[in-house]
């Protein structure tokens, strides 16, 4: 089978690395030296972007998800310039999961993921931009580890962090590779702070929070609450009140679009799609412990009210159950998701990663407990661990660290004469770097399976003959809750087709108001397409 250039590109790296090992003296200081070139991070930043898209499969990926296909939708209205839609006039027939059908057009989810994804949409690739997003996040994180902890300890974090099983949710719309970016890029701003005169470092830290504010709120809060206790500590011992004050302007100023937001959306700064759409569909989904007896002001169709009552369940055991043991089987799968599988064998040298780390290693252990601890609020399938992965490349990062500060406590014990530290990591990355590749094709694999009949689903409904078909979703019984048909691009007067829930002898009404397009029912227990007659 054919490499993919991804998987190309990183043998040879790997390929590189072991015939270093094999040497001595020079060729590991040049290693070393390459490590350390701005090279060293585009090609950090190429292999993360190549290896999301390689597992994506496609530039023009399908959804498989409520919330992708909202994100998607959203970034598709912001590309044409507008902040929602107009509301179809038959909007029952359209409802999709956290997208408002009425007053407007539009998702729920606040705008700042939406609107980097826009970027992609205006070329016809919003996934491309996700894809971007990606490849920023995996050279700013070698960067950064190799700023503080050096090109080796960068390396392997690097790689383990690479295809952690994690990572599987990069290959998505969601909106958790936003505020991760930002994330690291509030930690670059932070170090650069401390380590340069001016505000710049400030700038930088406020503008990623802010931003990571409008993406998902709770996230960046769990995240602002350590980082801003080091700056303040830091700002009263070099008295820098000007710089923090330019920064927290800044943040301010980008938080400013989330009453924009509500203000272009639906005429109201304190009435966004997420506070609409939430009353009409799901008043229960909110922070907190209180027991979900709301119901919404929307009759959905039946599908969409499975949904909704599959989450409702999810915020009744998250409000009874013990939150110390809530805490603790997060906790447990954070840690499968971060070092599971054969990174397993690391996870002992995290605590002496921790250790070791400094300033850099305790602040970011407190912005995983951190945002473990805010996220005990919300309820959501132990399964779905989406919600961390901003916290992702944390502990690849303490195990790298603690890897090598074994390996330099063996060396100064054993007097040796030759660079074995160095040795010993290349050997570890190498090692790495193979069951990266394994795990890659494993998670690519499982992710082509998973959406197989989707991407079926959509293609059929692609080659539909006539001009822009309707489709009426007739679901199977018992099929809808994570099995995602329904799902619209933005702008539905330049769509190429509509996907429409089945409504029975109501189809006639949106029939005659869309005379000039083909229509179509899909049967979900046959799995076929069939021609509707007008």
């Amino acid at each position: 089978m054919p490499l993919d250039p991804p998987t190309f590109f990183l043998l040879a790296v790997l390929a590189a690395f072991a015939a270093a090992a094999l040497t001595r003296g020079a060729t590991m200081s040049a290693v070393e030296r390459a490590l350390g070139t701005r090279i060293a991070v585009v090609v950090a930043g190429a292999v993360a972007g190549g290896f999301t898209l390689s597992i994506w499969g496609s530039l023009h990926p399908v959804p498989l998800w409520h919330d992708e296909a909202a994100y998607r939708l959203q970034a598709e209205i912001f590309a044409r310039g507008r902040w929602t839609m107009p509301a179809p006039a038959l909007g029952e027939f359209f409802d999709q999961m956290y997208v408002l059908v009425s007053p407007v057009f539009a998702a729920k989810y606040p705008p700042g993921h939406s609107l980097l994804l826009a970027l992609g949409a205006l070329f016809g690739v919003p996934a491309g931009a996700a894809v971007l997003l990606t490849a920023l996040a995996g050279g700013l994180l070698f960067a950064l580890v190799r700023r503080v902890a050096g090109p080796w300890v960068a390396a392997l974090a690097f790689l383990l962090w690479l295809t952690q099983p994690l990572h599987g949710f990069r290959a998505t719309f969601l909106s958790e590779t936003t505020s991760a970016l930002c994330w690291l890029v509030a930690w670059w701003g932070l170090l650069d702070w401390r380590e340069r005169p001016g505000a710049r470092g400030a700038i930088i830290t406020a503008l990623a929070i802010g931003w990571g504010a409008i993406t998902r709120p709770a996230t960046m809060f769990a995240f602002a609450i350590p980082v801003a206790i080091v700056m303040l500590l830091f700002t009263v011992r070099t008295r820098r009140w000007r710089e923090l004050a330019v920064g927290l302007a800044v943040g301010t100023v980008t938080l400013g679009i989330l009453p924009l937001w509500g203000l272009a959306s639906l005429g109201s700064v304190s009435r966004t799609p997420l506070a609409e759409y939430q009353a009409q569909v799901m008043p229960f989904d909110y922070p907190g412990w209180r027991e979900p007896t709301a119901r919404g002001t929307r009759v959905l169709p039946p599908v969409q009210a499975q949904v909704v009552e599959y989450l409702r369940e999810i915020k009744a055991d998250q409000v009874h159950a013990r939150p110390l043991d809530l805490l603790r089987v997060r906790a447990w799968a954070f840690l499968g998701g971060t070092l599971g599988g054969w990174r397993s064998v690391l996870v002992p040298f995290v605590l002496l990663g921790a250790l070791a780390g400094g300033v850099p290693a305790l602040l970011s252990v407190a912005s995983t407990a951190c945002l473990l601890l805010v996220y005990l609020a919300q309820a959501h399938d132990t399964s779905w661990m989406v919600y961390y992965l901003e916290a992702g490349p944390v502990l690849p990062f303490l195990a790298a660290l603690g890897l090598a500060a074994a390996f330099r406590r063996l060396e100064r014990a054993t007097d040796a004469a030759m660079p074995r530290t160095q040795l010993a990591m290349l050997m570890v990355i190498v090692a790495a770097g193979a069951l990266t590749l394994r795990d890659r094709a494993a998670t690519a694999r499982g992710r082509a399976a998973f959406s197989a009949p989707q991407r079926r689903f959509i293609t059929a409904v692609e080659s539909l003959p006539g001009s822009r078909p309707i489709v009426f979703v007739r679901y199977a019984p018992g099929q809808g809750i994570h099995q995602l048909l329904v799902q619209n691009h933005g702008d539905l007067a330049r769509a190429p087709y509509w996907l429409v829930h089945d409504l029975g002898e109501r189809n006639a009404e949106l029939l005659r108001a869309e005379p000039g397009r083909a229509a179509f029912l899909y049967d979900g227990v046959a799995r076929r397409f069939v021609r509707t007659a007008r």
